[in-house]
């Protein structure tokens, strides 16, 4: 896919579509950061959205925004992140080697056609001794495994886009996720467990900590280079 089918594909058909959804996900990251507030760091964000992921760090860190979407790179400016740059994944990081303490990329691999490419740009721009928060979504969590039996299809987000537009076009197990991150060199340090809602109520973290396949809705990880 080219660059211009790619920018025409979020801004119009993505955006339109997410853009409520991923205003709201402003407490995303709440578990990562809650106990370790980073300082005086130089953070990039691939994939920023809106820019509300990081606001809660563009105070006392240097924030960069990554992304294809003219809007959320407006957004996340006004956010305070400290520069936004369009730019497409596919091509590559446009940054140096070794440039960030942090990097942050959430809901985003699974967009990706050459993931293996993405994954060692983040491992290229990432720091030794620095850390990656990365995220893909669990489409086989126990309620997506029930839709698909019920013929609903693998679209977890089917009230807002119809299957033959959605945007997810890799998908990962847990252990899928596993060997992925181990082939990109990275090491996992933390699992952040989402728990999935059952007849609206939550499931305990430790059982999603244990079965994250069935009961994660996410696969939220730190990582650190090997």
């Amino acid at each position: 896919m080219k660059v211009n089918e790619h920018e025409r594909f979020y801004n119009r058909t993505y955006y339109q579509s997410s853009k409520d959804s991923d205003i709201l996900e402003d407490k995303k990251l709440a578990a990562v950061f809650k106990e370790n507030m980073p300082f005086g760091k130089k953070i990039l964000d691939v994939g920023c959205g809106p820019g509300v992921t990081l606001r809660i760090l563009t105070r006392n860190n240097s924030v960069f925004g990554i992304d294809l979407v003219d809007e959320y790179l407006r957004m996340a400016k006004e956010n305070g992140y400290y520069r936004t740059i369009k730019c497409n994944v596919e091509d590559g990081l446009v940054f140096n080697s070794s440039s960030f303490d942090i990097v942050v990329c959430t809901d985003v691999i699974e967009h990706i056609f050459n993931t293996e490419f993405l994954g060692q740009e983040i491992n290229r721009v990432l720091k030794r001794g620095g850390y990656a928060i990365l995220n893909v979504p669990n489409h086989y969590a126990l309620p997506y495994r029930i839709n698909l039996l019920l013929g609903k299809g693998i679209n977890r987000h089917q009230d807002i886009i119809e299957d033959w537009n959605y945007w997810h076009i890799r998908f990962f197990t847990w252990k899928s996720w596993n060997r992925y991150l181990k082939k990109m060199k990275f090491k996992i340090v933390e699992f952040y467990p989402v728990p999935i809602i059952l007849n609206k109520l939550y499931l305990p973290e430790p059982i999603a900590r244990k079965y994250p396949n069935l009961f994660s809705s996410r696969f939220l990880v730190k990582v650190v280079k090997m």
